[in-house]
């Protein structure tokens, strides 16, 4: 299907398949900047960013979504660059579930990465 599409299109089902779509009636996301600053990256300077999302959730006020982030993006790039995210859970919350769950934690024999 692919093969004979043109690269405009190429883009477009990329786009679809791998950044997905927003939903039109998606909540707004606001984002607030917690800290930033400049580290090292390898011999690159980046600018680290923490970032908290809060997602405009009047629809359903009972439940409260927030999103943490950790943005890095070279410190001396000129125009937009490829942004990476990732998401996870909290420090917290992974801590909550070893002392719910302390068989999880415990050292299994087998093989290691090493």
């Amino acid at each position: 299907m692919l093969g004979k599409a043109s690269s405009g299109d190429r883009a477009r089902f990329f786009g679809r398949g791998v950044n997905g779509r927003v939903p039109m009636n998606a909540p707004k996301l606001n984002w607030e900047v917690l800290w930033a600053t400049k580290e090292a990256n390898g011999n690159g300077p980046i600018i680290t960013k923490k970032l908290a999302g809060h997602v405009d959730h009047s629809a359903y006020p009972s439940v409260t979504v927030d999103i943490d982030l950790t943005r890095r993006t070279p410190a001396n790039a000129s125009g937009p660059v490829p942004v990476k995210m990732e998401f996870g859970w909290s420090p917290e919350f992974l801590a909550s579930l070893a002392q719910r769950f302390p068989k999880m934690n415990a050292s299994r024999p087998g093989l290691t990465w090493r």
